[in-house]
């Protein structure tokens, strides 16, 4: 089962290893970084003495109010993860988990979307007794309930199991989750949707015509501005055989014919790319984030870059690379952007990681007024350590401010980390 994005691509080959080494940038401890600050969130009680934890899903209704998703690792096995921000960051628990799940259930939530405080709906997956499977939880006035296992479509091979990686609400009761599940052709990208409380039977994503059902295809991230009006990104693996970006829109809940979005001019030949977020701020209003290849420079392998693809008026325009931070102008790096949030048209922030040698950051990106730049690399704890592993997996923006969620190597363990802009 999946644990954080990078493992996903480097699973799937999508990712080089960098050849080129640049300088580390050296960030002291609790510094800040461009109006951003970062600490170390509470765990359970049960938690190991020696940290692991990951977040991957915020959602803030204000700049004093958030919830965090992701996982931890219990005296008792991985469990999934919850953590409140009611002006700080506290209140962590173990988030409640399907009545056939296993002893041991690994369970990991993905996303998190509230539509008021105290009234979230968040994804994921777990082993039950019968296999990994995704699961949907709903919180109504500060009390999850049980959560449900998701109700795949009829060709589901229930035993290979299925995950949820993203939701979006438009009310507590109605809301579209994505992610992946196995039917007998291979794994097959999955939309659920939930109408009037009730979650239906959730159907197959429509494919390209290009796509190779025997591969890995998948739906990352989804947003939806009215109930029926949604888009899906995540990828899909065509004929070449090559992994590709995938865009799958609803329109008046019918979901129409998903493309690949066209890649930046700087593209490698035939290249991998896959879309891991978005956020629309409206209908045909919308920007998705992810990763593309780039052609090798000198004897180092193909690079992945940061991807950034925009939706104006309904019309999906080509791909932009991402900017980098200053001094990391040359490639020989690798830039993932793994989360978006927008709070009007032409004003969003991005987040992920840049890896450069033996270190991996967190990387921010800004637009403003329609441009992108201000690119930064993210801050950390001061208990960190070298080579330094971090990653920002998960971002909410309410106004001026922003809240990011990931993952950093620390002197003991690897815990999970905020970042507050």
């Amino acid at each position: 089962m999946r644990r954080d994005l990078t493992s996903r691509l480097i699973r799937s080959g999508a990712v080089a290893a960098c050849l080129v080494a640049t300088a580390w940038l050296v960030v002291p401890a609790g510094a800040v970084i461009a109006g951003m600050s970062a600490l170390r969130p509470p765990l359970p009680a049960n938690s190991l003495g020696v940290p692991q934890a990951e977040l991957n899903s915020v959602d803030c209704l204000s700049a004093t109010w958030c919830t965090a998703v992701g996982h931890y690792q219990s005296i008792s096995g991985s469990e999934s993860l919850i953590i409140l921000k009611n002006s700080v960051w506290g209140a962590p628990r173990p988030g409640p988990l399907p009545v056939d799940a296993a002893a041991q259930s690994n369970a990991v939530l993905n996303s998190v979307d509230c539509v008021s405080i105290d009234n979230c709906v968040t994804v994921g997956q777990y082993d039950s007794t019968t296999g990994p499977a995704g699961f949907i939880d709903t919180e109504k006035a500060g009390v999850w309930d049980s959560p449900r296992r998701t109700p795949l479509p009829a060709n589901a091979i229930a035993a290979n199991g299925s995950t949820l990686e993203s939701v979006s609400c438009i009310t507590l009761t109605t809301c579209v989750a994505v992610g992946q599940y196995a039917n007998a052709a291979g794994n097959a990208p999955l939309i659920a949707w939930e109408s009037a409380g009730k979650w239906n039977r959730a159907m197959a994503s429509p494919m390209p015509a290009s796509a190779k059902v025997k591969f890995t295809n998948q739906l990352s991230g989804v947003s939806c501005t009215s109930w029926g009006n949604c888009v899906a990104v995540g990828q899909f693996t065509n004929v070449s055989p090559a992994q590709k970006a995938l865009i799958v829109t609803e329109n008046n809940g019918v979901w129409g014919v998903p493309f690949a979005p066209h890649l930046p001019i700087d593209t490698a030949r035939d290249p991998w790319s896959w879309l891991f977020g978005i956020d629309c701020v409206a209908k045909g209003y919308c920007t998705a984030v992810g990763v593309y290849a780039s052609p090798p420079v000198g004897s180092s392998s193909t690079s992945g870059e940061g991807l950034i693809v925009t939706e104006v008026n309904g019309i999906w325009g080509y791909g932009l690379r991402s900017p980098e931070p200053p001094g990391y102008l040359l490639r020989g790096h690798e830039v993932q952007l793994m989360a978006v949030s927008c709070t009007s048209v032409g004003n969003c922030v991005a987040s992920g990681q840049l890896t450069v040698g033996a270190d991996q950051r967190g990387v921010v990106i800004e637009q403003v007024h329609g441009g992108w730049g201000n690119a930064t690399i993210a801050p950390h704890p001061g208990d960190f350590a070298k080579p330094l592993y971090e990653t920002l997996a998960g971002i909410s923006c309410r106004g001026v401010h922003c809240s990011m969620v990931g993952q950093y190597q620390a002197t003991l363990g690897q815990p999970a980390e905020v970042v507050t802009k």
